[in-house]
């Protein structure tokens, strides 16, 4: 059996239209870890084809601890976070061996690409499978949440609905939080083309201003508009309306960010204003295309598929670009037969 017990996984980056950010302390309450990571609003984001993280998993007698590197390092903080999701699936397996996990990226982590949604369901696939369950999508994602929230999205394929957890009046949980798909990678031809920009990685976890916006004044406001946004963002793409879509996403982007400023916190560099600028300009002359940012510095420009080589060049020649990757709708985490040991 032990022989058997490896597994490897990949699963896409996402990106948020409407972004998930402050967490619901209610979870906390729950057994067993099951409250993990919720989230005090809902999401909707689009799973992406070629930014992904790819992490296989062995658990054998020959480990007496866990082992983990990523991209071929050894990263203390990052094990601590993977060696307690490794407690989590041995507790649902019934398993008490230790494990090996070697992970890696194709792009680079702490920029706002959502490296830690990718990497949590990419483990969550390998793990769970690696131990011998065999989880339905839906479980997979509420796994991959209590690994890392927003690796519930990394999930499912296409477009992608995150549902915030349900209490009734005696804060006993109704409806669990989990990330689901409600169109097809295909229903609509979208680039996410991402100018990565020069300004070194960020400074401040995206864990820690998910604790720092809390005192946010304008945090209650936002969460009050979120039914709204999440509803208008769904018919905006079932329509495939881009327009609308594109200002809304903006928006978003900058009631986020909002958030992180009244919290002392600065992620937008100048940089990052320039892209977003040009892209502003480029729209007057004609070109469709809106941002959005994540928790990071680097700059996600959303277009029709057919003009993401023109939006490619464009960023290509902006001062403070040092690379630039075109993600598409895609398909959701998967198992590879290949492991990386």
């Amino acid at each position: 059996m032990e022989s058997e017990m490896k597994a490897t996984g990949r699963a896409p980056t996402n990106i948020a239209f409407i972004k998930y950010m402050g967490k619901d302390e209610r979870g906390n309450a729950l057994p067993n870890g099951q409250g993990k990571n919720f989230p005090e609003n809902g999401s909707i984001s689009l799973t992406l084809d070629s930014l992904y993280s790819t992490t296989t998993v062995h658990f054998s007698t020959d480990y007496s601890e866990d082992s983990f590197t990523l991209d071929g390092e050894r990263h203390a903080k990052e094990a601590e976070r993977v060696i307690e999701a490794m407690d989590i699936v041995r507790s649902l397996a019934d398993l008490t061996l230790r494990a090996k996990i070697v992970s890696t990226n194709n792009f680079g982590k702490s920029r706002g690409l959502s490296s830690s949604a990718s990497g949590a369901a990419a483990l969550a696939f390998a793990a769970s499978t690696a131990a011998g369950l065999r989880l339905s999508e839906r479980e997979l994602s509420v796994l991959a949440r209590k690994f890392s929230g927003s690796g519930s999205r990394s999930v499912p394929p296409g477009w992608v609905e995150w549902k915030q957890p349900i209490f009734d009046e005696a804060g006993n949980l109704v409806h669990d939080s989990y990330a689901e798909s409600f169109l097809p990678s295909d229903h609509w031809a979208i680039a996410d083309v991402v100018a990565i920009t020069e300004v070194p990685s960020k400074e401040v976890s995206t864990t820690e201003a998910h604790g720092r916006v809390q005192q946010s004044p304008y945090r209650a406001a936002r969460l009050a508009a979120m039914p709204r946004k999440i509803e208008d963002c769904k018919r905006f793409i079932y329509e495939r309306n881009f327009p609308s879509l594109g200002r809304l996403m903006e928006a978003e982007a900058w009631d986020l960010h909002l958030l992180f400023i009244s919290s002392g916190i600065r992620y937008i560099r100048s940089e990052t204003l320039r892209v977003m600028e040009n892209v502003e300009r480029w729209r007057r002359e004609g070109l469709e295309a809106y941002y959005t940012i994540n928790t990071g510095q680097d700059v996600h420009v959303l277009c029709h598929e057919e003009d993401a080589n023109a939006v490619r060049r464009k960023l290509e020649q902006l001062e403070g670009v040092r690379d630039i990757m075109i993600g598409r709708p895609g398909r959701g985490a998967h198992l590879l037969e290949e492991h990386l040991f």
